[in-house]
């Protein structure tokens, strides 16, 4: 009986071996790429969420701290989330916003270099050398496009995107705005691929993109014109925005330097100002009236709560900061506008009584002859 012979398969296990062994690299460097990408877009969030808070506890106050005091106070707390001493200047650590596209170098045949190709130490105790820090400029004209920008927020706005123009349906700049936004970029810098918007004195910054490095080794088709991944990197871009909303609960300290609340309170209904047994924390407290004050002046510096009535009972609506000559607004403050943190005492009203201090603590908010104080919230911001 003839025996019919197998083909020869010898060498196939190695072929598949090496295109497994391509796609594993493809799939690592992929990883390793977006890994820098990533952690260069969450420490720039958080730069610009710190900047954005510290910028929104001015935006009320412009009669007192000037427009780029203001700003120059924003960019330092961004640029100190960088910084591991707090000291911008001069920094030898390697913290920052990501790598930079000076770690990418190439040498006389086109061939990519690491550093300046002198090898792994000097790459590594040269390190810091390699790394974005992010400057923002003070955009005083408060251009739409700037990295410091003051306008208004409107929280019903359909849309929350921003465009390549940095243009947005929610916020608009105005120099009396409610809200400050603070934008942070790193973005392609070629002639004919840079948006012009990016790099413009005293407005606006932009690093270049977070650089590609083991993708370099991966079969990109090199683009002579237009966007090229490898030499223009991928885009970053980080923006938050503060909003001014009121105050919805005073916290409880027996410091002196922090602004406490006052056993008094304002009536909505008479404009009056009566004394209370119990000092109120929060909205939708119920107190009691007790005497009413003729003279205003003696009042204490700190949180002042509004009362409303309501079926025959007085709740409070709102807290109004009440200085006297002198007294600083921006330190010791110790009001939060955050609704979980007058939760427990708003679910422990009854709902016609809940939703009744709801619809007041928002439609006086508005208000300036009240003086309603606020405090800044982030918002979510999509870019």
């Amino acid at each position: 009986m003839r025996t019919r012979k197998l083909p020869c398969r010898t060498g196939q296990t190695l072929i598949l071996l090496l295109l497994m062994l391509f796609a594993i690299f493809g799939v690592l460097a992929l990883t390793v790429d977006l890994g820098f990408v990533f952690l260069s877009r969450r420490s720039m969030q958080a730069a610009v969420n710190t900047g954005a808070l510290e910028g929104g506890r001015f935006v009320e106050e412009q009669s007192r701290i000037t427009g780029e005091e203001t700003r120059i106070n924003a960019r330092i707390l961004i640029r100190n989330v960088f910084d591991d001493d707090l000291d911008p200047t001069s920094n030898s650590t390697s913290l920052g916003a990501g790598l930079s596209q000076g770690i990418v170098t190439n040498d006389s045949d086109g061939q990519t270099l690491l550093g300046t190709g002198n090898g792994t130490g000097a790459l590594l105790s040269n390190r810091s050398d390699y790394v974005y820090r992010p400057t923002p400029e003070l955009n005083l004209s408060n251009a739409v496009h700037g990295d410091l920008v003051v306008g208004d927020y409107s929280a019903d706005a359909i849309s929350h995107v921003e465009t390549s123009q940095y243009l947005r349906d929610d916020f608009l700049p105005a120099a009396n705005g409610n809200a400050f936004l603070a934008r942070l970029r790193r973005t392609p810098m070629r002639e004919g691929v840079a948006n012009p918007l990016d790099r413009v004195s005293g407005t606006s910054s932009s690093g270049q993109g977070s650089p590609i490095l083991l993708g370099r080794l991966l079969p990109f088709l090199r683009q002579p014109s237009g966007f090229d991944l490898r030499q223009d990197g991928i885009a970053v871009r980080a923006t938050s925005i503060a909003y001014l909303q009121p105050i919805v609960h005073v916290g409880d300290t027996d410091s002196d330097n922090v602004y406490q609340t006052m056993p008094y309170v304002i009536s909505l209904q008479d404009d009056s100002i009566y004394t209370i047994n119990t000092k109120a924390f929060n909205l939708g407290e119920q107190v009691t009236l007790g005497e009413a004050l003729n003279n205003k002046d003696p009042l204490p510096t700190g949180y002042l709560p509004i009362v409303d009535g309501f079926q025959g009972n007085h709740y409070v609506v709102a807290f109004s900061l009440r200085l006297k000559s002198g007294a600083d607004q921006v330190k010791h403050q110790n009001g939060s506008p955050h609704l979980h943190h007058a939760a427990e005492t708003l679910n422990n009203l009854p709902e016609d009584v809940r939703q009744f201090v709801l619809q007041r603590h928002t439609s006086i908010s508005n208000e300036s002859s009240l003086r309603v104080h606020k405090r800044p919230v982030l918002v979510r911001s999509v870019n």
